[in-house]
């Protein structure tokens, strides 16, 4: 019975004792911006790139840790008023699903970061569809593309196939805002999902997407973040039922916020 009791717990050894490791970036870059613009970007690259340009650090903590709300509490002013210029290289054959996790090593590596998540009561929108019977307009359309898998393999660095642009001018996968006189969002295939959190900084709340369509869409969406008599541009919430023939239903849910514990400023390099 011993030697029973001895192999079992062997056993249990060799499957408890090899964790797998926390894939990390193997080469960093951290400067404060030095950039008069007022333009900024986040996000990955080709190659298992990730870059942050002339952005605050909160937007590194939001991709390292992202939540369904805009609610980021905590931490010193700088988090949120000083700029910075952040270059990440992953190893070969770097995924998107591995961006985060090696974010959250960058953070806690050289930024002594910690932080954690909480939920929380909120009044909130439901995307749902405008008419009972489901149809939708001609500017809402179903691409069939696989654009996760796309997005993917371009973080890899695969060489991808060459598509045409979309109708409406997009990139396929791709998407864009622009402001002039009033804002517009280009898709070239998004999610129900991406749309809902991409508007509901203009909406106010956080969105719950709960339209029921699956796979990614096309559509160009225009509308005026600034109502004002003077415009013939409609809000957010008119211009999504008449361009794209979705509503947003007022609700109350719960919604997960993030708290930063500590952080500390990076040593330049």
């Amino acid at each position: 019975m011993k030697a029973v009791v001895l192999i079992a717990a062997a056993l249990v050894a060799q499957t408890t004792a090899s964790p797998q490791p926390t894939p990390t970036f193997e080469v960093v870059s951290i400067r404060p911006s030095r950039s008069d613009d007022t333009g900024w970007r986040v996000g990955a690259q080709p190659g298992g790139r990730w870059v942050l340009v002339n952005a605050a650090i909160v937007a590194l903590v939001r991709a390292a840790y992202p939540t369904d709300s805009s609610e980021y509490s905590g931490g010193p002013d700088w988090l949120r008023s000083e700029r910075y210029d952040v270059t990440a290289v992953g190893p070969a054959g770097t995924g998107q699903a591995d961006i985060e996790p090696m974010l959250r090593a960058l953070l806690a590596e050289r930024f002594r970061f910690k932080g954690h998540y909480e939920t929380a009561e909120r009044p909130v929108y439901n995307m749902v569809l405008a008419r009972a019977d489901g149809k939708l307009p001609p500017g809402l359309r179903k691409v069939d593309l696989d654009c996760e898998a796309r997005r993917d393999a371009n973080v890899r660095g695969e060489k991808l196939p060459e598509l045409p642009r979309r109708p409406n001018g997009q990139l396929p996968c791709g998407y864009g805002m622009r402001y002039t006189d009033s804002a517009q969002i280009n898709a070239g295939g998004i999610t129900m999902a991406t749309l809902a959190r991409t508007i509901q900084s203009t909406a106010g709340r956080v969105i719950a997407d709960k339209t029921g369509l699956d796979g990614y869409y096309e559509f160009t969406l225009s509308f005026t973040d600034k109502p004002s008599p003077n415009t013939d541009h409609a809000d957010i919430f008119t211009a999504l039922q008449e361009q794209l023939g979705l509503r947003l239903a007022p609700a109350v849910g719960t919604v997960q916020v993030f708290v930063v514990d500590h952080i500390e400023r990076p040593t330049e390099n």
